[in-house]
């Protein structure tokens, strides 16, 4: 298994044994390139993405997904995780709940729709830091 993290600080603290790859935000052609490299070369591998519960988060998921061809499973980003801590979340701007929207649409995201429209219907946000 593969997990790749978005955040430094969830990096560190992440308690996982197989292999972690840190992001940093969205991944830079190198690390596309790995992730594709271990998909072709070891079969049956599954990967997974820990992001924050944000704009930013799903837009990194979906873009892992879209430039790797790999099918991704969201770690810690589904709908129960956002109401268990849903006292924890933070409120964003109008305009940020307008692309957060639009992300409800990105075909990349389809199986993140549920989160996503419970982020967008209670207007919250969650960064990984507080998981």
């Amino acid at each position: 298994m593969v997990t790749t993290i978005e955040n430094l600080t969830t990096f560190h603290d992440y308690m996982g044994e197989e292999l972690t790859i840190y992001l940093g935000g969205f991944s830079n052609h190198s690390k596309v390139e790995i992730l594709k490299k271990l998909n072709s070369d070891i079969s049956g591998l599954s990967f997974r993405h820990f992001g924050d519960m944000d704009f930013g988060g799903f837009s990194i998921l979906s873009h892992l997904r879209r430039e790797t061809g790999i099918a991704i499973t969201p770690l810690h980003m589904d709908i129960k995780m956002i109401q268990d801590r849903v006292e924890l979340s933070q409120k964003p701007s109008k305009a940020y709940l307008s692309k957060l929207k639009g992300l409800l649409s990105d075909k990349h995201l389809q199986d993140c729709r549920e989160a996503l429209q419970f982020m967008v219907d209670n207007q919250i946000i969650l960064e990984q830091e507080t998981y």
